[in-house]
């Protein structure tokens, strides 16, 4: 029982800083792609 809690709050866990990461990596590239279209530059 205890194992099981464990292995699933590791897991929930590393779910959760993985939907962050990728959360940080969409808004930064949001980011730079709305800047290129202001300055009307291309990658």
């Amino acid at each position: 029982m205890d194992l099981t809690y464990e292995s699933t709050y590791a897991l929930v866990k590393a779910g959760l800083t993985f939907l962050i990461l990728v959360a940080i990596v969409l808004f930064v590239f949001y980011v730079i792609i709305k800047m290129n279209k202001k300055s009307g530059k291309k990658l």
